[in-house]
């Protein structure tokens, strides 16, 4: 699917898709997104349940079935939960065979803080000048009831 052009996936799609597809696209604009979002939007519109199955192959199994459960077009197939995800992703771990509790999730907290610790000067900006246009500044933060910005 990602050789085909815009134009070739745009005939795939039915009225109602197209309008969903037009939506999310101007929903893209003003939210500023890059220009590449609108084509991520178009290939999500005509992504097929063969499609899926192919880019979620490599995951393990537990993971695999969830991933497709979860990316599902109609939202009748897909979780209808949070409690349902939940019980899915530990009932995969268990099937795994290996112990994944409190201790296990606190050390991969752990690692995950030590590596964004590691990457906090790398990533971020290094200047006020590189932030982003539409961060709030600090006069748009109230701090009292009824006080406007």
């Amino acid at each position: 699917m990602a050789h085909l052009r815009p134009s070739d996936l745009e005939k795939a799609l039915t009225k109602k898709i197209k309008a969903q597809v037009l939506d999310a696209a101007i929903t893209a604009m003003e939210a500023d997104l890059p220009d590449h979002a609108e084509d991520c939007i178009l290939r999500a519109a005509t992504f097929t349940l063969q499609d899926v199955d192919a880019i979620t192959e490599p995951l393990a199994h537990p993971l695999r079935s969830i991933v497709r459960k979860l990316i599902q077009r109609n939202p009748e197939d897909r979780y209808q939960s949070a409690a349902d995800v939940g019980a899915d992703l530990r009932a995969g771990l268990a099937s795994l065979g290996e112990p994944y509790g409190p201790k296990e999730a606190l050390e991969e907290v752990l690692i995950s803080l030590a590596g964004a610790s590691t990457s906090r000067g790398v990533l971020g900006p290094t200047n006020e000048s590189q932030l982003p246009p539409a961060m709030v500044a600090e006069e748009d933060i109230i701090t009292e009831r009824g006080t406007p910005p």
